[in-house]
């Protein structure tokens, strides 16, 4: 066992892959994430406690709890218009609550969205390198702004066939930029570079890019996610999905 918060508890199965969560919302259910039939964890459980699986019941130490039924991971999408009747109204909302948040930017974060929108890989990597492992937070504020962008980034561009190259150099430079910082935001990174994460960060990002009507109830539940962690990634989602929009109204 890696590490224990009162809603998620993270297992290492292995040191070169992403961590596995166990969670008791579904709105933290992602790729890596089984869902426990509890209302949380308590302090009774320890790092490094060893953990047993018999489906569904899994074990640790003297602490057993069902799992929910396992399935392969089907990531809900929805069609996608990018459309910008949500995102202002994202933005205006955002604007009112945190001022500047989105606004006011170090270099190194306008660096990343420039780098994405040139496709320079020199700027991504000097960008990715100021960024990773930086800032305040369990998962340091400069990890969850970049996951933001990224994860925005590649979902709405995952279709387009042209850029598959340069999706599949970003996804390497990112993983090999995640041993600056801890084994949570490594797992975050890992899944934003291929356009995935939990629920609470992708219904914001498929509302946004489907003007679906959910993305200002989506967004409020993610800003409301840590003591800053979900904060700076709703700003980076934001930037993420301007790139996107902008360059479609630029396009037009």
């Amino acid at each position: 066992m890696h590490s224990v918060f009162k809603k998620v508890v993270n297992l290492k199965s292995d040191p070169q892959k992403p961590l596995l969560s166990l969670v008791v919302e579904e709105k933290a259910m992602g790729p890596n994430s089984l869902l426990a039939d509890i209302d949380g964890f308590d302090s009774s459980l320890k790092t490094e406690s060893p953990v047993v699986f018999s489906p569904p019941v899994l074990t640790i130490n003297s602490f057993k709890f069902g799992i929910s039924p396992i399935k392969d991971w089907t990531p809900p999408r929805t069609n996608y218009d990018f459309g910008s009747r949500e995102f202002n109204n994202l933005l205006c909302w955002l604007n009112t609550t945190v001022p500047d948040l989105i606004e006011i930017l170090s270099p190194s974060a306008e660096g990343l969205i420039e780098g994405l929108k040139k496709k320079d890989m020199l700027l991504l990597t000097s960008s990715l390198d100021e960024l990773i492992g930086k800032g305040e937070g369990l998962t340091p504020s400069g990890d969850d702004f970049a996951a933001g962008v990224i994860a925005a980034y590649v979902r709405g561009n995952q279709e387009k066939d042209e850029l598959a190259s340069f999706l599949q150099k970003l996804q390497f430079l990112v993983e090999e930029k995640c041993s600056q910082t801890n084994a949570v935001s490594q797992t975050m990174l890992w899944y934003a570079s291929r356009g995935e994460g939990a629920l609470y960060i992708t219904e914001v990002i498929d509302a946004v890019y489907s003007n679906s009507g959910n993305a200002l109830r989506s967004a409020q539940y993610l800003f409301k996610i840590g003591a800053s962690s979900g904060k700076y990634l709703l700003a980076g989602i934001v930037r993420g999905c301007k790139i996107l929009l902008d360059g479609r109204i630029g396009n037009g």
